[in-house]
């Protein structure tokens, strides 16, 4: 990786309102906790924090009603830039309920079908877009991001990230499968594998590939995925071992235990952010990982997909 600038990223992607039960009752009547998130979201929120001297600028859309305002509020506050935040007029910010079992997994239940993050590349200033490309040296992006938008924004996503990739700048994809969000597994696969082309940095897990591709271990993932010449790969696996490939150079690292798993929303975003902030500071990539793999263990043992008032790096 290139070091030689302060980190300047745009990370394009959806923010949601959450909702989580604080205080249950009766089945019939609870009280609900609410925050913000969503995979992009949280990403940005933790490189933020982590690399205090970067430009994080979410490319997104939100409504004009209050809702919408106090998320654009939240984003202010973890100092991520709006610039690329457009508003739509008659569409508000999707929302979600999260459940976690006594292991920590998750479910979700979403109101997201019509959110104005759907519209993003419909409803950005394309000139005003052009303009911060030219300053920022990163693209992120992920699965479920191709899978809210339509055909014809996914092919402005996709021009994007071939003008960083054109001008020597690095595109980070996280794959991030939820099969709910797609039409079929076949257009998921479609848009995915245009995905592994546009990118230099893959961020994936075992999970999300083995359910794509029928994989059935971790190594043949990995095969695979060399096969679109991406130049640097992690592959994480739960509690499993992490599986890296690096500019032809492979590798795997045990994950970092944590000291209790409480939820694993975010898990995966902030092992990213702790990856690619680590990177970008020119360390390997192998105490990259680890630093990665701390972040998300202290994340785990928080109930929520933000942590609140931040955590110790």
């Amino acid at each position: 990786m290139k070091h030689g600038k302060s980190l300047d990223i745009i990370c394009a992607g959806e923010g949601m309102m959450e909702l989580r039960d604080a205080c249950y009752r009766n089945q019939y009547d609870s009280l609900y906790r609410s925050s913000f998130a969503g995979d992009v979201l949280n990403f940005s929120v933790y490189l933020k924090r982590l690399c205090d001297d970067s430009l994080v600028q979410l490319l997104t859309a939100i409504g004009n009603d209050s809702i919408s305002q106090k998320l654009h509020d939240f984003l202010a506050n973890e100092r991520i830039d709006t610039t690329l935040v457009a508003r739509s007029k008659n569409k508000t910010i999707g929302l979600y309920t999260v459940e976690n079992d006594e292991t920590g997994e998750r479910s979700f239940t979403y109101w997201r079908s019509d959110s104005a993050a759907r519209k993003m590349f419909h409803l950005i200033d394309e000139d005003l877009l052009a303009d911060v490309v030219m300053n920022a040296n990163y693209f992120y992006f992920t699965g479920i991001t191709l899978a809210i938008i339509d055909q014809p924004s996914r092919e402005k996503l996709f021009c994007l990230a071939d003008r960083f990739i054109k001008n020597g700048k690095y595109v980070i994809f996280d794959p991030n499968y939820r099969p709910h969000l797609w039409h079929d597994k076949e257009d998921a696969r479609k848009q995915i594998k245009r995905a592994y082309r546009s990118c230099n940095i893959l961020l994936s897990s075992f999970q999300d590939e083995q359910i794509l591709w029928n994989t059935s271990n971790s190594s043949e993932v990995l095969g695979k995925l060399l096969e679109y010449q991406i130049e640097e790969i992690v592959l994480t696996n739960g509690s499993g071992v992490i599986l890296a490939n690096v500019n032809g150079n492979q590798f795997q690292i045990d994950p970092v235990k944590p000291d209790a798993i409480i939820d694993t929303t975010a898990a995966g975003d902030g092992f990213n952010a702790g990856y690619i902030s680590s990177r970008h500071a020119g360390n390997s990539p192998e105490s990259s990982i680890i630093k990665a793999s701390k972040q998300a263990a202290q994340i785990v043992a928080y109930a929520g997909a933000i942590v609140r008032g931040g955590y110790s790096s």
